[in-house]
């Protein structure tokens, strides 16, 4: 769940870096197949994550709410949170205003 969590978090941290790097806005999202994909506005494609429980982020289920977060040429981000759930166990990466990423943990009541 430790790795699964860490390469969540390390695809948004890419996604803040892009946005910056290429000076236009990403968005990280769930495609129609469930992977996390980067996008930029135009809909290109950038980088892309399997998710489920035999893919790179074995997990359960994985959530992005709101269903889209979005990082601007400054680093800067719409606040929002990717929750990865794995049994009991539940990780919340949370995205502030300012790009900045944590991680909480917490196991589901």
């Amino acid at each position: 769940m430790r790795a699964a969590t860490w390469s969540v978090r390390n695809h948004l941290a890419l996604a803040r870096s892009l946005a910056i790097a290429r000076r236009e806005k990403i968005r990280v999202r769930r495609d129609e197949s469930g992977d996390l994909v980067l996008l930029t506005l135009s809909g290109e494609r950038v980088v892309a994550a399997a998710v489920g429980p035999s893919a790179d982020v074995p997990v359960d289920s994985l959530r992005v709410r709101p269903s889209t977060l979005r990082f601007n040429a400054r680093g800067q981000a719409a606040p929002g949170s990717v929750y990865l759930y794995r049994g009991d166990r539940v990780e919340r990466i949370v995205s502030n205003f300012l790009g900045r990423l944590r991680v909480e943990s917490y196991r589901a009541p």
